[in-house]
């Protein structure tokens, strides 16, 4: 990976240049890391490994493609769009165009009927058989990861002190408890010759699970704390959530369903024909009035059940709770309503104009889009971003492996293009 850039500066310091592919070849040195990494090894093995069902979807996905890529090339070469003429234009033109349409991709829309009927067909047969190779990869991707992290071998018995002329101590005596026959040394059949040691299992792989980190949850350390149970039983393990108190479940459904009927008053009354200037002089909308009256009521009420929320978690979770990102989700949401709880303000924050003439101005364009941020305190009923870190936080090697991969492709390919095509 150092011969290009080697003979590249050369180059440079002699003759004032150098070919731009040999520069394009210092792009290999993105490979370094792989010899900690190991994810092209571990690509190339998943290859081997599951060679014969690989080289059926190639041979399928190669059959649909030149199949397709002809069938289009008959029905759209006299397409009236001049682009998909050109595009269709020769067989060898449409398949380059069916190999971006066989991921799922439609950069070219205007088919004639006929090619919407193929593309359909293609859609269906692509979709099978381009998730194989993803499947296929992601569970022996996983598998490999797993095995590298095997889990730790079980300690070893500590060793017998040594006396003061260097020779080991003699084992403990046994305790006076024990039959005299199970004692060692005592009256008893003597044992027989130690036989071989019993084969032990290998190690299994250390596999970490959501339900293994869901005991770690910061929210726990609060179990204790009165009126737990009635915001995070969901946090608790199965055993302790079936003795969970009734009220749980009732406030669940009132929250949720109160978040969900603030993000639907917040949508409806952004409309701009509800906006109080146009509200005075529209005629289709009779009780233009009455309706943002009611939404204006309906804020006040959610606007209080929001607060009696935020401090009973705060109660529970203490400040710990401002600390969180749901936390502080909860706490700019809250005071967005609040800030729309009087008729002039509320017209204002629903209806903005976003010409910002000062600072003041910045919070009045934001209260829109932090009212709508209410929808995120589902994840206080139903953890899913935590869940999400969790999934982060344990498939991680993997992730970067993965990672590390997408973009060394991902950085060779753009090299490659440019240089190829920068004088295109």
């Amino acid at each position: 990976s150092w011969l290009p850039g080697l003979c590249s500066g050369a180059l440079w310091f002699s003759k004032g240049s150098a070919p731009a592919w040999l520069q394009g070849l210092c792009v290999l040195r993105v490979l370094k890391p792989e010899r900690y990494l190991g994810a092209f090894a571990s690509m190339l093995s998943i290859l081997a490994e599951n060679g014969a069902i690989l080289k059926a979807t190639a041979l399928v996905s190669f059959l649909v493609w030149v199949l397709v890529s002809s069938m289009l090339y008959f029905t759209e070469r006299h397409n009236p769009d001049e682009e998909l003429q050109e595009v269709y234009a020769s067989v060898p033109r449409a398949l380059w165009a069916e190999i971006v349409n066989l991921h799922g991709e439609w950069p070219w829309c205007d088919y004639t009927w006929q090619g919407k009927a193929i593309g359909t067909f293609l859609n269906f047969m692509s979709i099978g058989i381009c998730m194989v190779p993803v499947v296929v990869f992601s569970d022996a991707f996983m598998s490999k990861v797993e095995e590298a992290h095997a889990a730790k071998p079980a300690a070893s018995p500590a060793p017998l002190p040594a006396l003061e002329d260097g020779a080991p101590s003699a084992p403990p005596a046994p305790p006076a408890e024990l039959e005299a026959s199970e004692a060692p040394g005592l009256a008893g059949p003597p044992a027989g010759p130690a036989g071989p040691p019993e084969p032990q299992p290998p190690a299994s792989p250390e596999v970490f699970r959501i339900g293994d980190l869901a005991a770690h949850r910061w929210q726990l350390h609060y179990k204790g704390s009165s009126g737990f149970g009635l915001l995070y039983s969901h946090f608790l393990s199965e055993k302790e959530r079936k003795s969970a108190p009734q009220l749980y479940h009732l406030l669940r459904f009132i929250s949720t369903s109160f978040i969900l009927f603030a993000t639907f008053n917040t949508v409806m009354n952004s409309l701009p024909s509800l906006k109080l200037e146009e509200c005075e002089q529209s005629t289709k909308w009779q009780r233009c009035e009455e309706i943002n009256q009611f939404f204006l009521g309906a804020d006040i009420v959610l606007t209080l059940c929001f607060f009696l929320e935020f401090v009973a978690r705060m109660v529970v979770l203490r400040w710990s709770y401002l600390a969180s990102f749901i936390g502080w989700v909860d706490l700019i949401s809250l005071l967005a309503f609040i800030e729309t709880c009087t008729p002039t303000r509320h017209d204002q924050g629903l209806h903005p104009d976003y010409q910002m003439k000062g600072w003041s101005d910045v919070w009045v364009d934001l209260v829109l889009p932090c009212r709508l941020m209410r929808l995120m305190m589902l994840e206080s009923w139903t953890p899913a971003i935590q869940s999400l870190c969790d999934v982060v936080w344990i498939r991680g090697a993997a992730l970067r492996r993965a990672c590390y991969a997408l973009l060394s492709v991902w950085y060779m390919f753009t090299v490659c293009l440019y240089v190829l095509e920068k004088d295109s």
